[in-house]
C-alpha cells in the first residue's frame, strides 16, 4: 500500500477523526483531527507506523495537530511512539499548529520538549 491509501483507509475507518495528507514541498505532512484518545490510539499507531515505515528515510515527517480537538495521554503515548520509531530510521518527526488544549496536555507529561515542532508556512 503506499501513504495515500494508507491514510485514505484510516479515514474510512474513523470518519469522526479523519486523517488527510497536506501538500508539502518535501517530506510527508499528516494531518490528524478529533479526538486521539484511547478509542483511536491503536489505530493511530498503526497508521504512523506504517506511514514512518514507507517514508523516504533522512526526509522530514510532520503531524500537523491543527484539528485536533482534544488528545488523552493515550494520544500523547501514539506520538511518542512515532517519535521513537521515526528517530531509528533516520527521520525527523515533528508537530504543527498544536492547539492550546492539546499543549497543555503536552505540557502537563512534560513530552512536548522531545519534539520539535514546525510552523505552518503562510
Amino acid at each position: 500500500m503506499t501513504i495515500a491509501e494508507i491514510v485514505a483507509e484510516f479515514s474510512f475507518r474513523h470518519p469522526g477523526a479523519p486523517a488527510t495528507l497536506l501538500p508539502t514541498g518535501e517530506g510527508i505532512v499528516l494531518g490528524l483531527s478529533g479526538a486521539l484518545d484511547m478509542k483511536i490510539s491503536h489505530d493511530v499507531d498503526g497508521l504512523l507506523s506504517a506511514i514512518i515505515d514507507l517514508a523516504e528515510v533522512g526526509k522530514p515527517f510532520i503531524i500537523d495537530l491543527g484539528k485536533v480537538d482534544y488528545i488523552s495521554s493515550t494520544g500523547v503515548g501514539s506520538l511518542v511512539m512515532a517519535l521513537t520509531r521515526a528517530r531509528k530510521r533516520n527521520i525527523t518527526l515533528k508537530l504543527r499548529d498544536i492547539t492550546d488544549k492539546v499543549r497543555s496536555v503536552f505540557d502537563l507529561l512534560g513530552f512536548l520538549q522531545f519534539f520539535g515542532e514546525s510552523r505552518t508556512h503562510g
